[in-house]
C-alpha cells in the first residue's frame, strides 16, 4: 500500500514539474527552482521563504524575503542563541 502512495505522489510530482518547466519555459540552473516549487505544489505547500524571491515568483507561488543578516551567521544555530565559548571569544 505504501508503495502505491510513494507511486502516485512521484507520478503527481513528475507531472508537476513537466508542466512548470514547459509553461514558464525553464533552462539552465533555473530548473533547481522548479523541482524544489514542484515538491511544494505536490505535497500541497504553496509558501516559500527565501532571500531570492524574483526566483519563485514566476511559478504562482508565495514567495516571503528573508531576514537580512544582523552581521554573524545563525546557520546550525537558528534560534540565534550564542554559546558559551563564541560569548568568551568575542570578549
Amino acid at each position: 500500500m505504501a508503495s502505491a502512495a510513494r507511486s502516485a505522489s512521484w507520478t503527481r510530482f513528475a507531472r508537476i514539474r513537466k508542466g512548470l518547466v514547459i509553461t514558464h519555459r525553464v533552462l539552465g540552473t533555473q530548473v533547481y527552482n522548479a523541482r524544489l516549487v514542484a515538491a511544494m505544489l505536490a505535497h500541497g505547500i504553496n509558501r516559500i521563504l527565501t532571500f531570492n524571491v524574483a526566483d519563485f515568483s514566476r511559478y504562482g507561488v508565495t514567495a516571503v524575503q528573508g531576514a537580512k543578516s544582523s552581521g554573524w551567521s545563525t546557520i546550525g544555530n537558528p534560534c540565534g542563541v550564542r554559546s558559551a565559548a563564541r560569548s568568551q571569544a568575542s570578549r
